[in-house]
């Protein structure tokens, strides 16, 4: 998020202090207060370079996003995700975002999905493991799909603006 300047709603943010609006800004004030609420329960937001995923193609864009943590109860369990359904779940959705073409392998209870030479996705029964030249090798549960075809989508845009 460092660097990042949001010009027209007069608001930057940096590596020191809280989020600042310009004095007189007109408009802005929204992103004050998932700041602060993202500041106060541990969770985080920013702006990236994305594709959409609504329309009739996927176009270039930016994406604002923000997420807070989800307290777990330790008496309800999830039901057990399949690795396998969860790659191909993957798949779909970063085909709608216009990603491709994407390589799927399946078998021992587990898939791989090939994005592009630098992205590579493990889905196994611990987890999905996503590999990329941003993060390196990241590990998310079964139930994060869309945040890790967001991660995904975010990290290809970035490889194909350099």
């Amino acid at each position: 998020m460092l660097g990042y300047t949001l010009a027209s709603a007069g608001i930057a943010w940096g590596p020191c202090g809280p989020l600042r609006l310009r004095p007189g800004a007109e408009s802005g004030r929204g992103f004050e207060i998932v700041n602060a609420l993202t500041a106060e329960h541990g969770g985080r937001w920013g702006v990236h370079r994305s594709r959409s995923w609504l329309g009739a193609a996927p176009l270039p864009g930016k994406v604002t996003y923000f997420s807070l943590p989800i307290p777990w109860n330790d008496g309800v369990q999830s039901p057990a995700r399949d690795a396998r359904q969860t790659a191909r779940e993957l798949e779909s959705s970063l085909a709608t975002r216009g990603l491709g073409p994407l390589t799927r392998c399946e078998g021992w209870d587990m898939a791989v999905v090939s994005v592009r030479a630098e992205i590579t996705v493990w889905a196994r029964p611990r987890g999905i493991f996503l590999t990329t030249p941003c993060a390196g090798t990241v590990r998310y549960s079964l139930e994060e799909v869309t945040e890790v075809a967001e991660v995904i989508v975010r990290c290809n845009e970035d490889l194909d603006a350099r």
